[in-house]
Parts: C-alpha cells; structure tokens; sequence
C-alpha cells in the first residue's frame, strides 16, 4: 500500500516513463502473489506532479489491473497476459452528458531468448470502452 512503480512487461503499455523529466508513480494499493510465476493485482490512480509543491493523487482509486507472469511453461520464454480497467464514475462527455466511463485493455506482453544469442519481445493489446 502506498505510493510505488507500475511496471507491465517493457512497459509500453504501463510503465515509469523513465524518458521524461519526471517519472510516473501511483498511489494504491499492490499485492504479488508468487515468486518465479506470479499473480499480480494492483488498484491504484495516478500521482500528479506539482513542480512547487506537493504532489497527489487522484480523486479516488480509478486505475485497476491483474498481471500474470509466467516464466516456467514455455522455456526460456516469458509470457505475461494481463487485464487493465480504468473507471470513471462521473465524466461530462463533448456532447454535454454525465455518465460513468469505463475501458478495459485486454493483451499480452512476452520475451524470449533465441539461439546465437538473439532475443524477442513483444506486445499486443486491445482496448475497448464504454461511456
């Protein structure tokens, strides 16, 4: 629980955002379950940086996600499916309606090791939504 880094695969779909002036943290909460294979789950909203004063988060924990990593199923492979969700509760739309929004990011990052040396990573998502 607390302030802490968010990092999902290479971190190309949630990540720190090391080449910025300032990283990305979140306030929430995070638990891991395992070790070599693990279960992760995090409810959190993200930290806005104030440059004069203090930071802070959200108006209330907005940002949710599962992340598995799994490291012994296929060898020197690592695959990592996970599920993001990212719920509003009150958002005014362009047209003028309050509503609650809701997106849900469904993908899969992996990584492995190729012979001669060689290596591959990747990342595919899909994102759907409703306001």
């Amino acid at each position: 629980m607390g302030r802490q880094e968010l990092r999902i695969g290479d971190e190309r779909v949630v990540g720190i955002s090391d080449w910025t002036n300032t990283s990305r943290t979140w306030d929430g909460i995070y638990m891991r379950v395992g070790n070599v294979n693990q279960l992760n789950l995090f409810s959190t909203s993200v930290v806005t940086i104030h440059p004069t004063g203090l930071d802070t988060h959200g108006a209330g924990l907005t940002f949710h996600g599962v992340d598995a990593k799994l490291a012994t199923y296929v060898p020197h492979t690592t695959i990592e499916p996970f599920v993001l969700v990212h719920a509003l509760p009150l958002v005014t739309s362009q047209q003028g309606v309050v509503g609650s929004q809701t997106e849900v990011t469904f993908g899969s990052y992996y990584e492995t090791k190729l012979p001669l040396g060689f290596d591959s990573s990747g990342t595919g998502d899909l994102q759907r939504g409703k306001l």
